[in-house]
């Protein structure tokens, strides 16, 4: 099996999908720059990487509730295969699928958040889970 770990900030917003009986599914894509060599001169340069991740159950459910545009998040995933036959052709892909994750920085949306709160005296942000 191919595992992994990416330290990523979500691009947008995560979307969840599910909820009653069937299971949470939330998708999420994180975004990196990484160094891409040097350029004629000498300078180094970046390329931004963007990977898609899937998370079930009630890592999902955390995800799209504890996270915003532009957090960063640390995730344990492994790949599975996500074939797929149209018109009997089949279309070989893939999908990372979040084993375990872990919250990074906060982002803009969410700092202007607890700065908001912290400002108008609220306990947002301050609970034993998220300390």
């Amino acid at each position: 099996m191919n595992r992994g770990f990416f330290t990523g900030r979500v691009a947008k917003q995560p979307v969840l999908r599910g909820g009653g009986s069937a299971t949470q599914v939330c998708y999420f894509t994180l975004l990196k720059n990484e160094y891409a060599g040097k350029d004629d001169k000498g300078a180094a340069q970046e390329r931004k990487v963007a990977i898609s991740f899937t998370a079930f159950g009630k890592k999902a459910e955390l995800i799209s509730e504890q996270v915003s545009a532009g957090d960063q998040l640390i995730v344990g995933y492994r790949v599975a295969n996500n074939d797929r036959e149209q018109n009997g052709v089949v279309a070989y892909n893939f999908s990372f699928i979040v084993e375990e994750f872990d919250f990074g920085a906060p982002g803009e949306i969410k700092r202007g958040r607890l700065a908001h709160a912290k400002g108008n005296g609220s306990d947002y942000g301050t609970s034993k889970d998220s300390q």
